[in-house]
């Protein structure tokens, strides 16, 4: 399906070209028409389209080589929906193919969707610009017929040549029909010739023109659907085509930690999924029916399944061996032009060498080993009530100053961070002294009780809490060190 980019640069060319031309008629203030004057206005969007395209066109091309059925019911869908189809109506029909079929659309069909609905919309596009091309032609042939005879009689062979077919060419009876009332009381003759002519091939002059006007306005219409879907092109979400369509995201969303995560770590897990299905010659589906069948309901996650631990023993020891080989190596090869005492030059350039290598070697490792996202959890939209996290600072408290000023980093990462069940805790450490307690110890213990109470009333919500830890005595050092004692 590569040919598809190949053929949607050929259309894009032919719209351009069609474009400028256009341009240079409404620079001489010609009237192009309704639907000429669309594409003028939202020409920008197939252009930003097509960069978008060329700029990714690697990936794209990743993308296409599995999109041959879904491209077709595609087809189908927007030719039935003359091009105006919302996301709502396109995900409908699409569990609609799938359960009429009795199919599953792959990750790589879907993610292909956005692509193929373009190559579909600017096809269309393309046929819609030589309709409308052959449309502006007819209306300068006659124009120039009528101006070219403005002195003289006209007769209706002036109009009509051996290219012109009668049965065929209803635009360009339309347009000489149209363009004769404007020359007033000479038409007269022409129209009743004209009428006789289409009486003869069994056609009727009211039955053209009403033709033509409802295939204008069915153009209007089509180049209206074309560009307001393309501005919704923008706005479709593959992560929500996912949901809402993949009967394999589905499963995948069933499990409670998967549907929590961030979307890189569920591409992650679709990528794998992908390379064991393939791994197995199995169908994604299917593969991954295979391995929730393994689980263990909420109690075992299905990353387990997707992500078995790999004994990672020969690499690490690989790797070290190839750093101290290739540190010792060089070290002796440089000691003999760096001192005369060989020893001395080797203990002084090992560790230098052995740094500067593991740096090389590092570099070298993540140009060509891929490297993986880290699974997160997704809490763009706040923190649920079932994962309250406590931000807690532990520091070593001697004065009333110290815990003011930690109260307050505290207050701006609060006002940075304004989402619900986040809090936020002052962990105050005791110095070490030979006595269990000092006097200070309760003034300090009253005032961070009394800061965390300040801010709660603050804003309101009990945010803010203060722990401070009592001292026990510790064998090794022979002092009192700090323990958990009190907290507000």
């Amino acid at each position: 399906m590569v040919n598809l980019v190949k053929n949607f640069l050929k259309d894009f060319e032919k719209i351009n070209e069609y474009y400028i031309y256009l341009i240079e008629k409404t620079k001489k203030k010609r009237y192009v028409g309704i639907t000429n004057e669309w594409l003028i206005d939202n020409f920008y969007l197939l252009v930003e389209h097509k960069t978008n395209l060329i700029h990714e066109k690697r990936e794209i091309k990743k993308q296409l080589k599995c999109c041959d059925s879904i491209f077709q019911y595609l087809k189908d869908i927007v030719k039935r929906y003359n091009y105006n189809i919302s996301f709502k109506l396109l995900v409908s029909e699409l569990n609609k193919c799938q359960k009429q079929n009795n199919i599953n659309f792959s990750y790589d069909e879907i993610s292909s969707v956005k692509l193929c609905l373009l190559f579909l919309y600017t096809r269309r596009l393309a046929l819609l610009c030589e309709d409308e091309y052959n449309i502006l032609l007819n209306r300068e042939k006659v124009a120039r017929v009528i101006k070219n005879k403005e002195e003289k009689e006209i007769s209706l062979d002036d109009f009509l040549d051996d290219n012109i077919s009668i049965q065929e060419d209803a635009d360009y009876i339309f347009e000489i029909n149209n363009q004769l009332r404007e020359i007033g009381a000479k038409s007269n003759k022409l129209f009743k010739e004209l009428n006789e002519l289409l009486k003869s091939n069994s056609l009727s002059l009211k039955e053209i023109i009403n033709d033509c006007y409802q295939h204008r306005m069915d153009n209007d219409m089509l180049i209206s659907n074309i560009f307001g879907d393309m501005k919704e092109f923008f706005d479709i979400s593959i992560e929500n085509l996912f949901k809402k369509v993949s009967r394999t995201e589905k499963l995948f969303l069933e499990d409670e930690i998967y549907a929590k995560m961030t979307v890189e770590t569920k591409c992650l897990y679709r990528q794998q999924l992908l390379k064991l299905a393939k791994k197995h010659h199995k169908d994604e589906l299917v593969y991954l029916q295979e391995l929730f069948a393994k689980t263990d309901g909420n109690l075992y996650h299905i990353g387990f399944q997707l992500f078995p631990k790999k004994k990672n023993t020969l690499k690490v020891i690989l790797y070290i061996l190839t750093i101290v080989i290739v540190s010792v190596a060089v070290s002796l090869l440089l000691c003999n032009y760096f001192l005369t005492s060989k020893i001395l030059g080797f203990i002084l350039l090992i560790i230098p060498v052995s740094q500067l290598f593991v740096q090389i070697f590092n570099q070298i490792l993540m140009r060509f080993v891929p490297t993986y996202p880290l699974p997160k959890l997704d809490y763009s939209k706040g923190i649920p009530d079932d994962a309250k996290t406590m931000v807690v600072i532990p520091t070593i408290i001697d004065s009333n100053e110290k815990i003011r000023k930690m109260f307050d980093t505290l207050e701006i990462f609060y006002l940075i961070n304004k989402t619900d069940n986040l809090y936020f805790t002052l962990l105050g450490d005791v110095t070490s002294s030979k006595e269990e307690m000092l006097k200070i110890d309760k003034e300090l213990s009253m005032y961070g009780e009394y800061c965390a109470e300040q801010l709660n009333r603050k804003y309101k919500k009990n945010l803010f809490y203060f722990l401070y830890r009592k001292r026990f005595f510790n064998k090794e050092k022979e002092v009192l060190c700090f323990n958990l004692i009190n907290y507000y």
